[in-house]
């Protein structure tokens, strides 16, 4: 059971689809906002040790909002690097408009707009981004399917997927800071808290009233990763600090690992349907087998037997000679009235060409042409008015005969 109003469980090797709750529906991201900053300043950013002055009036845009903070100091040197830390670990809402406004050359607006060109382009066409933070703003939304999107390309980058699977960083001592432990704000990554999962990778926690707690998680446990994305998740009320959100991702998490694994759904080995031979004395049928092995997510309680293989030949009957290993045609694979697969299907042996067969079909096909029926109609034709132009001569040769007895008598 979950308290989240919005979910998803993927399966990042293959992208298939475990669980949905809503994917479509307009979300509030909160802090998963930062993905898509920590994108953004790394696409600008060459050299992540170029380092940058915080400017007190920039920290002055946070105040009253209750943000999330790492204690940036105004007048501090920090490197990008180490806001990046602050903001993806931490959670810093600091961190999130200092660099905004250095990308932004002094305008975050402009960064912003970064922000929205770059979702655009990755193809998440329900979103908009308001701020760099993910405070509360009704023009600053989401989609569950939009944050799969910005988290697959996130993960893609090496620092940010290092950055996020970290439970504690220590940023170096800076001109105004002494050094500082950071402590990642997603507990399924640390093992001093009830929802601790081991095999836990990242990502990112996100928190407003409006949008509820959310968590965007990643697993890595026997060769297989997933994703799962909780949004609108139940805020603990009173005296409860429970972290729902954490709950509900640690929960589909195990249900996924619990529930599934990959399975081999074909075997190279084994044969998948068949096809008529011509023109071979030897064989007038072979067996097709699968190009190579295939594997698919699957329930750990699903029987091969309810696997169904549908074969796509090119032809009914392929004439010989035929080379083994030679592609045929394809098999698409089908479990619970779903397509989880397809591969190339190819041919079981060698089989060798009769000559005399191939002769005698060449004939038969040439007989039948098309050329062949107006060469025969052109020769009938001809063998008839030859017969006409004879019936004439002869008729011609007689009424000459009758006219010359005629004639005599």
């Amino acid at each position: 059971e979950l308290t989240a109003r919005n979910a998803l469980v993927v399966n990042l090797d293959t992208g298939e689809r475990l669980f949905e709750k809503d994917v479509e529906g307009k979300v509030y991201p909160a802090s998963t906002t930062k993905l898509m900053t920590a994108l953004v300043v790394i696409d600008q950013i060459a050299d992540l040790n170029t380092t940058v002055t915080v400017k007190g009036e920039t920290l002055d845009l946070l105040l009253g909002t209750d943000s999330s903070v790492g204690g940036i100091k105004e007048g501090e040197v920090l490197t990008v690097n180490a806001l990046l830390h602050y903001l993806l670990i931490s959670s810093g809402n600091d961190a999130a408009v200092v660099l905004a406004d250095f990308i932004g050359q002094g305008n975050i607006d402009t960064f912003v707009q970064m922000m929205n060109d770059k979702a655009t382009a990755l193809g998440m066409n329900n979103t908009s981004f308001a701020n760099p933070h993910g405070l509360h703003d009704e023009a600053h939304y989401t989609t569950v399917n939009d944050l799969y999107i910005l988290t697959r390309e996130a993960l893609k980058n090496d620092l940010i997927r290092d950055i996020v699977s970290h439970s504690r960083y220590t940023v170096p001592a800076t001109n105004k800071n002494e050094e500082k432990l950071l402590v990642n704000t997603n507990f399924l990554l640390d093992a001093n808290t009830p929802y601790y999962l081991s095999y836990a990778t990242g990502v990112k926690t996100g928190y407003t009233d409006p949008a509820g707690r959310c968590l965007i998680a990643t697993a890595d446990k026997d060769r297989i990763r997933y994703l799962c994305i909780v949004m609108g998740c139940k805020i603990g009320e009173g005296d409860d600090d429970t972290q729902y959100h954490c709950i509900d991702a640690k929960n589909l998490l195990e249900w996924a690992y619990n529930t599934f694994e990959y399975k081999s759904i074909v075997d190279v080995n084994e044969p998948v349907g068949g096809v008529e031979v011509g023109l071979s004395w030897e064989k007038d049928y072979i067996q097709l087998y699968p190009e190579k092995n295939v594997t698919a997510l699957l329930p750990k309680d699903a029987d091969k037997s309810s696997l169904i293989y549908e074969p796509e030949l090119a032809s009914e009957t392929v004439d010989a000679p035929i080379k083994k290993g030679q592609k045929l045609g394809t098999a698409k694979i089908f479990y619970a009235g779903e397509q989880i697969g397809e591969v190339q299907l190819v041919a079981g042996e060698k089989v060798d060409r009769s000559m005399l067969l191939f002769l005698w079909k060449q004939l038969k096909n040439l007989v039948s042409s098309v050329w062949m029926k107006w060469i025969l109609a052109v020769l009938g034709v001809g063998i008839l008015l030859m017969i006409l132009i004879t019936i004439i001569q002869n008729r011609k040769r007689r009424k000459t005969k009758r006219l010359k007895l005629y004639k005599r008598l």
